[in-house]
């Protein structure tokens, strides 16, 4: 069925893992009025609708000959090359409008995300730091937040000012070091492909470090944040129940890396909901 494999190209769930932190950024800013959070929504749909597709495009002579991507829509011809651009285009349509009807700063910065997200396929193929460029991405959904609900700021300037970038670098940072880890599962295949990644080009064991010391930049930021951005007790604990995760994952990765790097993925969803969550609790008031 069409709809099954256009669903599965735009991965609906990729964009409910991202919206945590659009909305932490509105959030940390004021509280969102309901056409701010129907709008923050949809545009976050667009833009992450289309990153994935314009991904897939790209890679998809690569991920035809990766067993753990070839049966994706689009390598599977499941997807036609021409009904993904149709998908890409609409996905963009539906981000700009949302942007636009949400503030005049909402929609001069808004080609900035899909040029990155056009960007971001091709950096693997000379770089290995394209793990470091989806932390941006990432980061970008609590700035994109952020700015949908400065509309009143008297300039784009102060309008930046707003955003709260200790959090975001904290959410780069942990994007990071988890795509890191999770790239180990593919060293053996970007190796004889010629992609890069941190694994790939300085080890497993380097990347590993790497991802941790990432990691520790993410807990050492987010505990800031709680702080910094005065959350409440509620928001506390369910960092500290990310903070907990994380440092369980790590722990394995001591002892298997693989299977650390194959729980990556999922695990990581957890902690993003967690930290998502926790910020927006700011709005539970405390007695």
């Amino acid at each position: 069925m069409k709809l099954k494999d256009y669903a599965e190209l735009i991965r609906i769930e990729h964009t409910f893992f991202s919206l945590p932190f659009a909305y932490s950024g509105a959030v940390l800013v004021r509280v969102p009025s309901l056409k701010e959070v129907i709008l923050i929504f949809t545009a976050l749909f667009g833009i992450r609708s289309f990153a994935l597709i314009i991904n897939n495009i790209v890679d998809r002579e690569i991920d035809a000959k990766n067993p753990r991507t070839a049966a994706r829509p689009i390598p599977s011809g499941r997807v036609s090359l021409k009904e993904a651009y149709v998908l890409a285009i609409i996905s963009l349509v539906v981000y700009f409008v949302s942007a636009y009807l949400l503030n005049f700063y909402a929609f001069i910065l808004s080609p900035i995300f899909p040029i990155l997200a056009y960007i971001y396929p091709y950096i693997k193929r000379k770089y290995p730091f394209a793990h470091f460029w989806l932390g941006v991405i990432l980061g970008g959904a609590v700035v994109g937040g952020a700015i949908a609900v400065s509309g009143d700021a008297p300039s784009l300037l102060d309008a930046l000012a707003r955003v709260p970038w200790v959090y975001v670098f904290a959410v780069a940072s942990w994007v990071a070091s988890f795509d890191i880890l999770y790239a180990v599962l593919d060293v053996k295949f970007d190796t004889e492909h010629g992609l890069h990644s941190v694994p790939a080009d300085f080890g497993v064991k380097n990347a590993v470090t790497v991802s941790k010391v990432l990691a520790l930049i993410f807990g050492f930021l987010i505990v800031w944040s709680v702080k910094l951005y005065k959350l409440n007790s509620i928001s506390s604990i369910l960092i500290s129940l990310g903070l907990f995760k994380l440092y369980k994952l790590y722990g394995i990765a001591e002892i298997d890396v693989v299977k650390a790097a194959k729980m990556s993925l999922d695990e990581n969803i957890k902690v993003g909901l967690l930290v998502g969550l926790a910020t927006l609790f700011k709005l539970v008031p405390m007695m």
